[in-house]
């Protein structure tokens, strides 16, 4: 929020900005601490008849969170379109207005291949719209009409609770599952296809992505881990001397002026993304009481914990993982590091 705020203010003052409110959809049922610093819309957590089909898997609030506030708020926001956005995406310039109202545009991503998966959507395609028909996309980072979206919402979170509940679906699609649910209800809700402009640049995904120029990205998304050895090199696969990944901060907040990768180091992007956490660190009030001490070295007392965690998303990723299409990373994804919309 804090890195919204202030993008969309110095786009505001050097002229007409497309950048407009800002809603955190908290699905709690209940209020929390940051409602009085955050714009915040609270909805219900998901229902206990869902619970069990749900089993664990969280995501599955995210649809029916936005269904909520479709039927709640859609009407009273003043805008015509909504950026759908999480919690790991940090602002690095105002993206501009891409979405029409016949065509959002999406990220897309390598992992969502609905032509691979044919066999098993078709299942949730009573209208046999053609499988090429169907975006290599998730719901987020999403530029959309609201009206389209609204007609999409009810959709999108029935296919999802569907999918999950399709045992070979929830086994194949895993922790991306949602995403596909969001892809299918796109293309097979309304009369047509909602087909969504692809753009590439509306993201970086560090460590992969190592760039950072102005035709690069609008925004840094933070979901894999980021490790480098003593030199500064990379270290795909393996917890490194200098490491980076949210997970470590789900319960708690990275200390302030956390150290920047060794010198070796080449990735302008994991750079800008710990400057830019740093500086929000720094400028948030009350951080200082909530953050935690820094590992020393950086992962070496997390060592065995990454461990685990890797093979657990080694367990979950998706097969025949490679760099983003556009992207010029300089080799292919590991498969622990295909599992792209994780907590």
């Amino acid at each position: 929020y804090y890195w919204y705020k202030k993008t969309k203010e110095e786009c505001e003052a050097a002229g007409p900005c497309a950048m407009g409110g800002y809603t955190r959809l908290l699905h709690s049922g209940k209020a929390d601490e940051f409602m009085d610093e955050i714009p915040t819309a609270v909805v219900d957590p998901l229902p206990a008849e869902y619970q069990h089909i749900a089993a664990g898997y969280v995501v599955l609030d995210r649809p029916y969170a936005f269904k909520q506030w479709v039927d709640k708020y859609l009407d009273k926001i003043p805008e015509n379109y909504i950026w759908m956005g999480e919690p790991d995406h940090v602002f690095i310039r105002p993206p501009p207005l891409w979405a029409t109202p016949e065509r959002p545009a999406a990220f897309p991503f390598f992992y969502i291949e609905p032509v691979r998966f044919k066999n098993i959507i078709d299942r949730f395609n009573p209208k046999g719209v053609p499988i090429t028909e169907f975006d290599t996309i998730g719901n987020s980072p999403v530029q959309i009409y609201k009206k389209t979206f609204g007609a999409l919402a009810d959709s999108w979170f029935r296919l999802a609770i569907q999918i999950k509940n399709d045992t070979e679906a929830d086994r194949e699609f895993g922790w991306v599952q949602e995403m596909y649910a969001y892809s299918i209800a796109a293309a097979t809700t309304l009369d047509k296809p909602v087909r969504h402009q692809l753009h590439v640049e509306m993201q970086l995904q560090p460590p992969w992505d190592t760039k950072l120029t102005s035709e690069d990205a609008y925004m840094i998304h933070f979901t894999y881990g980021d490790d480098f050895n003593e030199k500064g090199e990379f270290t795909p696969g393996k917890v490194g001397f200098w490491h980076w990944d949210k997970r470590d901060w789900t319960n708690k907040y990275p200390p302030r002026n956390f150290p920047m990768p060794p010198e070796g180091c080449t990735n302008v992007a994991v750079k800008e993304l710990v400057r830019r956490v740093n500086e929000a660190a720094d400028k948030l009030p009350r951080w200082a009481e909530f953050e935690t001490k820094l590992f020393a070295p950086a992962a070496a007392a997390q060592a065995g914990t990454q461990q685990q965690r890797r093979r657990r998303l080694q367990r979950q990723a998706v097969p025949g993982s490679r760099p983003q299409p556009g992207r010029r990373a300089a080799a292919a994804l590991p498969a622990a590091a295909a599992v792209g919309a994780g907590p």
